[in-house]
């Protein structure tokens, strides 16, 4: 990288120095913007939208929710069947 004081001199004594350093950077730039793009688009992708396994989801994968709701009853045997014991 260049610094300010660096650049000042060349700029006054070779200007189309300046200029292909610029070209360049620009070039570069537009590199790293392809590259940071399909890095987003690989991070983008679980195993609901590509091929690839559920185990590579990681922790982020929602965790399950049943399906099943709650009776109403209270947990346990049957209320009206009482232990009767034989008697003659």
């Amino acid at each position: 990288m260049f610094t300010r004081e660096e650049l000042l001199p060349l700029a006054r004594r070779q200007p189309e120095a300046l200029v292909e350093i610029i070209l360049a950077l620009q070039e570069r730039l537009e590199q790293l913007k392809k590259r940071v793009k399909g890095l987003e688009a690989q991070l983008a992708k679980n195993s609901q939208s590509s091929n690839k396994p559920p185990s590579s989801d990681g922790l982020s994968k929602p965790s399950p929710k049943s399906l099943r709701t709650r009776s109403g009853r209270k947990p346990g045997g049957n209320i009206r069947k009482k232990c009767v014991s034989i008697t003659r």
